[in-house]
């Protein structure tokens, strides 16, 4: 019968790991088994690249909205389709309207402003009676 290894033998040195953590030109890394090629190089442009993707997906989207009527009219079987989408779509856009005038008019209410309660600018009314 073997005898288990102690503890100790599960954890690494305590030289090896302060070798990896000082600083400058002191620093020695630990040998690993990926050390082969050193790091990945970085990728860029994975930002812009993403965005644009966003860009095309919705430009897309909106001409789908947009065009409903048409490819219905030349694909008659995704008329149900197309009207399902309009109307998801119209349906996300009052939520949308809905959610950013309640915001405003939290803001509004934070501010201290109230729509109907500001008086109109002293020259808002110049200009319109004024001119002939």
């Amino acid at each position: 019968t073997q005898r288990p290894s102690p503890r100790r033998d599960l954890v690494p040195a305590i030289e090896v790991i302060n070798s990896t953590l000082r600083a400058g030109s002191e620093a020695r890394e630990a040998p690993g088994p990926d050390d082969e090629a050193g790091p990945p190089p970085q990728r860029r442009g994975g930002f812009r690249t993403g965005f644009v993707a966003m860009l095309v997906v919705a430009a897309l989207l909106a001409g789908v909205y947009v065009l409903a009527p048409r490819i219905a009219a030349v694909l008659p079987a995704t008329e149900p389709a197309m009207e399902s989408y309009v109307r998801g779509v119209d349906a996300a856009r009052v939520w949308l309207d809905h959610n950013l005038q309640s915001a405003a008019s939290a803001l509004r209410g934070l501010s201290g402003e109230d729509r109907g309660s500001t008086p109109p600018a002293p020259d808002a009314g110049a200009g319109a009676a004024g001119g002939g």
